[in-house]
Parts: structure tokens; C-alpha cells; sequence
């Protein structure tokens, strides 16, 4: 499949019978990803510990991640999802057929960019430019997928829960290059889960183009949530999380302090 390392897709029979869809990647450490993964699991037990939270059913869908060295590694293969960019590209022009295209947005923003004379407020004209002619389309992945009125408020809902989670957890560890093809979306259940962990700690700040956000809220991530937007359940949501996380905080230390004394992460 695509990418950098050229990653692998093997099939394994299962001990059970079964076969089980697996992701090889070479020249690539997946310690951090792995221990992060361990994180999220942890984060999954805090959430359900707690009566508010345990009754909102907030978590994070995780996946297994095993290093075999320090250079290679085998990663779960998350079935039924879509990379939320591969909708997108796919869903921008079918709805939005007047729409400017994504490569068009780019070339947009990186000609102001290269301008001799450009000041932030040319870029943020520019900026509001293309929200005009780029209108998400991220509602109607519900209006496909669930025809039922009830399936398809219960799915919004799950969405949302999904993304605010995965956006407090993220922003705490500091992940970074949340791009939409790092970030999966369950085709049954419409939640969202977060790939390719490489970079946390903030080292997106690190960046010849620093990451300077603290999770991905585009517009599109937002369009998926319905008419209150960032309003009601996401914000609510994300308060609920982040107290938990705040309570427990010395317990999401402990594990952290594994990156503090082991000089094997190049981070």
C-alpha cells in the first residue's frame, strides 16, 4: 500500500480458524506507537471507571500494535474503515460539483505563501477565498450509510463522542500529523480512529512547518456532527474527558516516564 516505507498488507491463518488481515512496516520504529496504543487502552480504562463517562460511553477504539525490532513491526489491520480523506476526495466533487479542487487550495495558499510582500492578512483573505469555493461535504457519509432516522442520529452521535476523545487524548500526549489519512472512520459504527503515531510530544512543532494546533477540527471533521457543530455533545464531551484525564493524572505519568528514561526513542 501506499506510503513512505512501502508498508506491507499480509493475511495470517488464526490458531482459531480464522484469517486476520495484518500491516508490516520496515524502516519504521513502532515502540512509541506501540506504547501510545497502551495509553489509549489506559485512557479506554480511566473512562470507564468513571460513572459520568462510563455512562456517556466515551472511549477510544484501539488497535494491536507489536514491534518486532527496533526498525519493523506488525500492525492490526482495522477492518470495515474508510481514511477519512479517501471519502473526502471522493465526496468533494459528487456534491459539491462547482467546488475548486483540494490540489487547487493547496497551490492557492503555497502561491501567497511564496509572495514577497504577504502579510497575514493577505493569507487569511486568501484563506477565506477558498472556504467559499470548498464547502465540506462530510454530512452526507450519514445520509449514504444510514437511511434509518434513528441509525442515522445514533451514528452522529457516536461520531462525535469518537472525535472529541480522540482530540483531548491527542492534544494531552501531544500527537501530531493528524492529516485525514491518519485518521479512519468505521463504516458500521461512524467512529473515528486515529492511525500512525508517530509523532507525538509535540515534535510537530519541531517541523520546518510547525504544527501549531491542537487536534485537527476542520471543517469537514465538524460537518459530520450535525447542526450543533462543536456545541452539546463534542463540547461536553471533551470536558468530560479532559476531567477524567486531570484527575488521573499521575497514572498517565507513570506510563509517560517510560519516554523520559529510556534513550532508545530518538524523539
Amino acid at each position: 500500500i501506499g506510503g513512505i516505507n512501502l508498508p506491507k498488507v499480509i493475511e495470517c491463518l488464526g490458531s482459531d480458524g480464522q484469517i486476520y488481515k495484518q500491516l508490516v512496516k520496515g524502516s519504521d520504529d513502532l515502540r512509541q506507537d506501540a506504547v501510545l496504543s497502551k495509553i489509549f487502552t489506559l485512557v479506554n480504562v480511566l473512562l470507564n471507571r468513571d460513572q459520568s463517562t462510563r455512562k456517556k460511553q466515551l472511549s477510544i477504539r484501539t488497535y494491536h500494535i507489536i514491534p518486532l525490532s527496533p526498525r519493523s513491526g506488525i500492525i492490526e489491520w482495522v477492518k470495515n474503515t474508510i481514511p477519512f480523506g479517501t471519502y473526502l476526495t471522493e465526496a468533494h466533487p459528487k456534491y459539491n460539483k462547482n467546488d475548486i479542487m483540494p490540489l487547487e487550495c493547496r497551490m492557492m495558499l503555497h502561491n501567497e505563501q511564496q509572495k514577497k510582500n504577504s502579510t497575514p492578512k493577505s493569507k487569511l483573505a486568501v484563506y477565506n477565498s477558498i472556504e467559499a469555493q470548498f464547502k465540506p461535504v462530510f454530512r452526507y457519509f450519514f445520509q449514504e450509510r444510514f437511511k434509518d432516522p434513528f441509525d442515522w442520529y445514533n451514528k452522529k452521535i457516536s461520531y462525535t463522542k469518537s472525535v472529541s476523545v480522540n482530540s483531548v487524548t491527542g492534544w494531552v500526549v501531544g500527537l501530531g500529523d493528524r492529516h485525514c489519512m491518519n485518521i479512519l472512520i468505521d463504516l458500521n459504527t461512524a467512529e473515528a480512529i486515529h492511525i500512525d503515531l508517530g509523532i507525538a510530544f509535540d515534535a510537530g512543532k519541531l517541523l520546518s512547518i510547525p504544527e501549531c494546533i491542537p487536534f485537527r477540527l476542520t471543517r469537514d471533521v465538524v460537518d459530520g456532527m450535525g447542526i450543533n457543530k462543536v456545541e452539546g455533545v463534542f463540547r461536553k464531551s471533551c470536558e468530560d474527558t479532559l476531567k477524567v484525564l486531570r484527575t488521573n493524572s499521575n497514572v498517565l505519568l507513570t506510563i509517560l516516564d517510560v519516554f523520559r528514561y529510556d534513550p532508545l526513542y530518538n524523539w
